[in-house]
């Protein structure tokens, strides 16, 4: 062995009580004995670190490969997972510390694909792969999409979904992509409501149409495990020829609407003036002076400086004057 020591030097007698002597130990000058229980200690200690870290190894891998759910998992407020076991619904978990048994239980895994990047905010078609559900009011912002009306105009429409979770099985299970499927359930809602109305009553009753889509929603979502707190629409944008068209339209009807203002004013002006008058003859030559006098003074007021010509007849202005003062005059006799 080491330096000519024997065999029966280094491994001693056996059951004779007496201490033994190693060959490693004499070997390195080692001038301790050992028992025997003192090297099996010293032997299972190190077994017990060797398998320590293999076990830690291990785990490690696997927490690292299996996503951080292996033998315990920690769940955050607000939030749950679905558990499975051998492929099969075991529980839903919640908030805190929980123990999972390895290669037996797996968290669900839940692939969503939403019309923007909800981590960023970036615009664009994302699939996002959940195992924690999220239990929050969230919002989710369906695309902007074309739609016609019941008189064939096209617009545009964009808005938001406000909903909460409040079943997880049912939402893991029913459905298997909620927020996808949800943004095309209001797409065929709002082709539905929309299909049935003008282009004026749609741009004048967005709340109904809010109240109408959330009560078309709410019984599905149900059945999805999920609250549908409210249905929003934003922009109700017509086509730009609708547009145009639209905005002629409405400057129309207020000059009709004006005019008939204007009618109705001059109307009642045509009956006091009858009323102080009492001569329904002279009525039109006071609104002929009335009007002849407007058109002189605007005339007087934009002359910038140049001389103005008094029309040939002009006599017979200062001739209705003296009319219009005298029916004044008239008028003040008669009264008591």
């Amino acid at each position: 062995m080491c330096r000519g020591i024997g065999h029966n030097q280094w491994i001693g007698a056996v059951g004779n009580g007496e201490p033994r002597t190693y060959w490693w130990a004499v070997c390195f000058n080692i001038k301790d004995y050992f028992s025997m229980s003192t090297l099996i200690d010293f032997t299972s200690f190190l077994s017990g670190a060797l398998l320590t870290f293999i076990v830690g190894m291990f785990i490690y891998y696997f927490r690292k490969k299996e996503q951080e759910y292996f033998f315990y998992v920690v769940v955050r407020s607000q939030e749950a997972m679905v558990i499975e076991r051998f492929g099969k619904f075991h529980r839903v978990i919640g908030e805190g510390l929980h123990i999972i048994f390895p290669l037996i239980d797996r968290p669900r895994v839940t692939s969503w694909r939403f019309a923007y990047d909800p981590r960023t905010g970036q615009k664009g078609p994302v699939t996002i792969a959940y195992h924690r559900i999220d239990l929050r009011q969230t919002l989710y912002d369906f695309p902007e999409q074309t739609v016609i009306t019941k008189d064939h105009a096209q617009i545009k429409i964009d808005g938001f979904l406000l909903a909460k979770i409040e079943n997880p099985r049912r939402i893991v299970y029913s459905v298997t992509n909620f927020p996808s499927t949800i943004e095309n359930l209001i797409e065929a809602n709002l082709r539905n409501l929309i299909g049935n109305m003008t282009l004026v009553r749609v741009l004048n009753s967005r709340e109904e149409i809010n109240k109408q889509l959330q009560e078309s929603l709410l019984g599905i979502a149900f059945d999805w495990g999920v609250k549908i707190i409210s249905v929003e629409i934003t922009n109700i944008i017509p086509d730009e020829i609708v547009f145009k068209a639209l905005v002629n339209q409405t400057v129309e009807e207020s000059h009709k609407i004006a005019a008939s203002f204007k009618a109705e004013a001059e109307s009642y002006t045509l009956e006091q003036i009858a009323k102080v008058i009492g001569n329904k003859n002279d009525v039109s030559k006071f609104l002929a002076t009335l009007k002849y006098i407007e058109a002189f003074k605007e005339l007087i007021s934009k002359k910038d400086g140049k001389v103005v010509f008094m029309p040939y007849d002009s006599s017979s202005l200062m001739s209705s004057l003296g009319m219009i003062k005298e029916l004044f005059n008239d008028q003040g006799t008669k009264e008591p």
